[in-house]
């Protein structure tokens, strides 16, 4: 364990590893988030999640493609030192990915999860703290249609979203948080989602993923060389060995990007 500055001076000389990113973010809307779960590149791209009546299973570990490549912890993984360039600019979220199901075609209605379940193991506060991202993972044209979640808060209350999303497009990796609503501070489960507006002849996926922000790393304006967070930016923060980390960017324009950097982790 970390309790002073010399274990992290020693984590650092002797026991730290280095997890490398690089990808291409593709022309995405401004304003929006960009997820890295299929990109190319380095992790390299996941796989598209099981179907929301699939039964499952939904919830997401450490090892499965499309997730960073931390090495198991001997002791306690912390996170030490974060690095990230931009060739336009965005601001990142460092996330652990922990439940994902997919809608392929969907025309309007309700999309009912079928044995949902419970968050993965690691995640001891019921899911407060954690965020619902609709993601497109197959993009294409529809009709303008408006989403929202329903869903059991961090106390197991019955919530829906209460802003509903309205979009007739989405391009692969596109991303878009959904709020939680008033008095909820996290979700623990998806019931279902709802649709209006049909499919066209395109194909379309779209699923919904629950994440817990581990870090936020800010690449503001053109050509960031390079933004770096040293542990006391990082906070130490415990990784989990069985966990999903991986990174959503919020675009500021309306162009593609690369995207380079590192995390540097210490088991102590």
């Amino acid at each position: 364990m970390i309790s002073t500055i010399d274990d992290i001076v020693d984590g650092l000389a002797n026991s730290s590893s280095f997890v490398q990113i690089g990808t291409a973010a593709p022309v995405c809307f401004a304003n929006f988030y960009y997820s890295a779960w299929l990109a190319a590149g380095t992790p390299g791209g996941g796989v598209i999640p099981p179907l929301y009546n699939s039964n499952g299973p939904y919830t997401c570990a450490s090892g499965i493609p499309g997730s960073l490549p931390i090495p198991p912890a001997t002791n306690q993984n912390y996170l030490a030192a974060a690095s990230l360039s931009d060739s336009v600019g965005g601001d990142y979220i460092l996330a652990d990915r922990l439940w994902a199901c997919t809608i392929v075609n969907p025309d309007a209605g309700t999309y009912v999860v079928s044995t949902p379940g419970t968050l993965p193991e690691r995640i001891v506060d019921s899911g407060r703290g954690c965020l619902m991202m609709l993601e497109w993972y197959v993009g294409g044209t529809q009709t303008a249609s408006t989403w929202i979640i329903n869903y059991k808060d961090e106390s197991g209350v019955d919530r829906t979203t209460p802003v509903s999303i309205s979009l007739g497009s989405g391009s692969p990796g596109f991303a878009y948080l959904m709020p939680h609503a008033p008095g909820a501070y996290g979700v623990s489960q998806i019931t279902s989602i709802v649709k209006t507006g049909n499919a066209t002849t395109v194909t379309v996926s779209v699923g919904v993923t629950i994440i817990k922000p581990v870090l936020n790393i800010p690449c503001i304006g053109s050509n960031i060389n390079s933004n770096t967070l040293d542990w006391g930016q990082t906070r130490l923060t415990k990784l989990h060995n069985d966990g999903c980390y991986m990174f959503y960017r919020f675009s500021a324009g309306t162009v593609a990007s690369q995207i380079s950097g590192n995390l540097t982790v210490i088991d102590k």
